[in-house]
């Protein structure tokens, strides 16, 4: 099936078992730019996975080229920690390479303590900030510093040193294609890798259906990066945790085996529920899965609607997939009362029931034309032409996208009407920008979005105005008539006119049926938003820890 994939390739006199690369993907996991035991254990894990090459890094060459957090390549001190690096990832049998790293104007002048230098004094996009145009001294001294980080690579061990291109490979089969096209000899993994170490043994055992997804979310990746915490992943909870949760190398499961089987109850099929029931599964208890709706995925579901996030249906099935897997029983359209708890007789319950949505207390909020977010998503109402939301956070503001789009252009259609010029590139952009839809976002808090990752809320904001969604900051709704909104904005009121008015306030745990329980059972957890309603990367990994607690 991959023809290319795993035909070995050498570079110079490097000879690599496959064309999968693991790229230089910066973790956090180095504090004082030393390496770390959990660098270490993160990296072996990949080697072990059947990688081809790893590359770690970036490694600022010098004061001005990256943070002091990052891996350190700028000074001979840091020559011992990486030769313990590679040293352990050539005993899988892996080479290893490091990339050198300078930022340039990218450089924050409060992460390195000086102002940026560049090759022009022009100012940078990601930091607002304007470096100092280098001189023919700063050139030449740039240049060096390349040359000593590269020194110190290669008397720490390492095989080569990169210097970084494109992005985005994630299916073994595209992988394939792009390299029996030509078009490339090695394919670079970066988050799939993160998301599941063992991507390249289960492509060369043709078990593509058990790869764990990068779905794109950037939730414990990028977002991490920029807030400067260590890298995780939404999809892989162990991820940055390789020494404390280890894999059995003939399963894949994660090792750790419970001292005494149980069964086990878990209520909820949402993503803290799923991953509770795969870990504790995982660790030899018998698990049954209760789920009221039709359906698992829980408010996934709702994730997966909005354009441009398609990829979290992806979480959800691959979730489901590794259920059966591992034989959990799942019983859908079954809501559980007190009375089934007490029929089945678990040894544990965990209770996954999710968040009631919350309802402002305001005049007019009970009429008919006033919904949910979570109605409007799941395709259970429909909107009018005219459209409030109320609360400009993650889900409003991807609602507000979802509803803007409807009624744009089709890309085949725009590929038609470009390739025979039938209209002016100002007609195709309208068409493309402008839907059937009139949105607009209230929001009480001073910005839109405020709730959003730092690495995807720009491109949702720049995509807002770009479909023409009126957003309203620092706006209180006082009052919904049958006319629309009445918002309070800088001590003014003003009528926002709407046809239909979607709630997406937030939400509150449901917590009944733990309350209930509480006497009942002997060992009892609450996780994901029935505990407190958060984003599915915390309640993916509070269920991990749920499950491997039980």
């Amino acid at each position: 099936m991959l023809k290319k994939l795993f035909i070995p390739v050498a570079i110079g006199s490097i000879e690599l078992a496959n064309r999968i690369v693991m790229p230089a993907v910066h973790l956090n996991y180095t504090p004082e730019s030393l390496v770390t035991d959990r660098l270490i254990h993160f990296y072996v894990e990949r080697a072990a996975g059947g990688v081809g090459l790893i590359i770690v890094g970036g490694c600022p060459v010098d004061e001005y080229a990256g943070a002091g957090f990052m891996l350190g390549l700028s000074d001979d001190r840091f020559i011992p920690g990486l030769q313990r690096l590679t040293q352990a990832v050539h005993q899988e049998g892996v080479p290893v390479a490091a990339q050198l790293y300078h930022a340039g104007r990218y450089s924050h002048s409060t992460l390195i303590g000086r102002q940026a230098i560049a090759p022009s004094a022009v100012e940078s996009r990601f930091t607002r900030e304007t470096p100092r145009e280098m001189t023919q001294a700063d050139i030449e001294r740039t240049i060096g510093n390349f040359a000593q980080a590269a020194r110190r690579a290669r008397e720490a061990g390492f095989d080569a040193v990169e210097i970084s291109s494109s992005n985005r490979y994630s299916d073994p089969l595209l992988a394939d294609k792009v390299l029996r096209q030509g078009s490339a000899d090695l394919i670079a993994l970066g988050r799939p890798l993160i998301a599941d170490p063992e991507w390249p043994r289960k492509a060369r055992e043709g078990r593509l259906d058990e790869i764990v997804p990068c779905i794109a979310c950037n939730q414990g990746c990028f977002d991490h990066i920029f807030a400067a915490q260590p890298v995780s992943c939404l999809m892989n909870p162990r991820a940055g945790h390789e020494g404390e949760y280890r894999l059995d190398g003939s399963t894949g499961l994660t090792a750790g085996p419970a001292a005494k089987a149980k069964r086990v109850m878990v209520v909820g099929g949402g993503p803290a529920g799923m991953e509770a029931a795969l870990t504790a599964a995982a660790r030899g208890h018998q698990v049954t899965l209760y789920e009221k709706a039709e359906r698992l995925g829980g408010q996934l579901n709702w994730a997966a609607v909005p354009p441009g996030r398609e990829e979290f249906e992806t979480a959800i099935r691959s979730l489901a997939a590794r259920m059966a897997r591992l034989g959990i029983e799942v019983k859908l359209g079954q809501e559980v009362t007190l009375d089934l708890v007490r029929a089945a007789s678990p040894d544990a319950v965990v209770v996954a029931t999710g968040a009631r949505p919350a309802v402002p207390a305001i005049p007019g909020v009970e009429s008919e034309h006033v919904v949910q977010a979570g109605e409007v998503l799941e395709g259970e109402v429909d909107v009018g032409r005219r459209v409030v939301i109320l609360g400009g956070g993650a889900v409003g503001c991807e609602l507000a996208l979802h509803l803007a789009q409807m009624g744009t252009m089709e890309a085949s259609t725009l590929r038609f009407l470009v390739l025979n010029k039938a209209e002016s590139w100002e007609t195709l952009e309208a068409l493309v920008t402008h839907g059937i839809k009139e949105v607009t976002l209230v929001e009480a808090l001073p910005k839109v979005g405020q709730d959003i990752g730092l690495t995807t809320r720009w491109t949702i904001l720049q995509d807002l105005r770009r479909y023409g969604v009126k957003m309203l900051a620092s706006a209180t709704a006082t009052e919904i008539t049958s006319d629309g909104v009445v918002v309070e904005v800088d001590g003014k009121e003003e009528l926002i006119e709407g046809d239909t008015v979607v709630l997406a306030l937030g939400s509150s745990p449901d917590t009944a049926l733990y309350e209930q329980l509480k006497d009942q059972v002997g060992e009892l957890y609450l996780v994901g938003d029935a505990r407190s309603p958060r984003k599915a990367y915390e309640a993916i990994h509070e269920g991990f820890r749920v499950g491997m607690e039980i």
